[in-house]
């Protein structure tokens, strides 16, 4: 039987993007005097450009952190986590695509700065220090996302100098941390099945509620995805898959909304799909 090391790897996701202010040292000074502070009690911090100025590549970059987020499954740490080989050059084209995006994002703020240094200057009033400002190749580096693959441990190759009791017993708890790891991977997606077909049932279930097309359009996509974030081979979690997919494969949501019947048929079978994951959960 192929290990977890056969089947998927780990990725780190690593997005730098400067913050447009800073801490002013000076000013957070001359406050504390001010107020007649016996101690430094705060800071001020000094936004250097407006927020409309980054926004659109600090949207870039949360895009990418989401789409890492729901292409991968939960590892030992933060910004890394599992990618399934099924799933790889699905997430890697996508990823290519919104660092590219953001890219774009970089370049056209770093050719808009100098603008934004003389909205400052002008703006700014004697909070005004152009020293406070990056370069552009200081700001450049302060730019960037991040994607290292990094193979799977293999528990059972260890070869380490120690005593061979010892390394039994580290191999042991390295298994029971990877089959907890595997086990917090399907949770996580059933988790994600059940809140969108939770959202679902409750919208299809209020007659005057409305929707949009995503509506149906997310379940069929995570469908989908889930198999082939399901690393393990769950047999449970593919009943579900295979069950959710054959229930809302010819749903359309233009249908819903004009159809009662259709409506409730949909909000129905979204009930007995979660009633049975609640049941796969509780075992």
């Amino acid at each position: 039987m192929e290990s977890l090391k056969d089947r998927a790897v780990l990725v780190k996701f690593t997005d730098r993007a400067w913050r447009g202010g800073m801490i002013d040292k000076q000013v957070g000074a001359d406050v504390m005097k001010a107020i007649d502070a016996k101690s430094n009690v705060g800071h001020f911090w000094k936004r250097l450009v407006p927020k409309a100025a980054i926004k659109p590549r600090a949207n870039a970059g949360a895009a990418a952190r989401i789409f890492h987020q729901q292409n991968t499954l939960p590892w030992l740490e933060g910004g890394v986590r599992i990618l399934p080989v099924a799933n790889f050059q699905v997430y890697m084209d996508g990823m290519r695509k919104l660092i590219t995006k953001a890219e774009g994002e970089e370049k056209k703020f770093l050719k808009d700065f100098p603008q934004w240094i003389a909205e400052a200057k002008r703006t700014h009033g004697k909070l005004f220090n152009e020293n406070h400002f990056p370069s552009i190749d200081e700001l450049t580096r302060k730019f960037g996302i991040e994607i290292d693959v990094i193979p799977l441990p293999n528990i059972a190759d260890w070869r380490v100098d120690l005593d061979a009791e010892q390394v039994k017993e580290l191999r042991k708890k390295a298994e029971q941390q990877m089959a907890a790891v595997q086990s917090e991977g399907i949770k996580e997606l059933y988790s994600r099945m059940q809140e969108l077909l939770e959202h679902a049932q409750k919208k299809l279930d209020d007659p005057e509620g409305v929707f949009r097309d995503s509506l149906v359009g997310n379940i069929k996509h995570l469908v989908g995805l889930i198999g082939k974030l399901n690393v393990t081979g769950d047999k449970n979690l593919e009943a579900v898959r295979k069950e959710t997919e054959a229930k809302f494969k010819d749903v359309a949501a233009e249908t819903l909304r004009a159809d009662p019947v259709a409506r409730s048929k949909a909000a129905k079978d979204a009930r007995a799909i979660m009633k049975k994951m609640s049941a796969d959960m509780g075992k």
